[in-house]
């Protein structure tokens, strides 16, 4: 069992890589149909239109990356605690 991204057996790294890889494609394939939601356009179209607001947010999106990256990162560190806390509790 999955517990929180914390991986025991190597099936569960590639489960958990297999869902991440799913997710970002899933994420990105939702922004391309969103600026295609007019029409399709051409790929130099999609490109200039996709790195509008990456050139908008300029050094700040470095920024929102690594906050973005922390937050993750503390819920999963909280979720492994909660995890070892419960796994710890059923074998007494």
């Amino acid at each position: 069992m999955i517990t929180m991204f914390r991986s025991n057996t190597i099936t569960d790294r590639i489960l958990v890589l297999y869902l991440s890889i799913l997710f970002i494609f899933g994420a990105l394939i939702s922004w391309i149909f969103w600026i295609w939601r007019d029409g399709l356009l051409t790929p130099h179209e999609t490109a200039e239109i996709m790195i509008g607001p990456i050139m908008t947010l300029g050094p700040f999106a470095i920024l929102l990356d690594i906050i973005i990256t922390v937050g993750i990162v503390r819920l999963l560190r909280r979720g492994q605690q909660s995890a070892t806390a419960l796994s710890s509790k059923d074998e007494e």
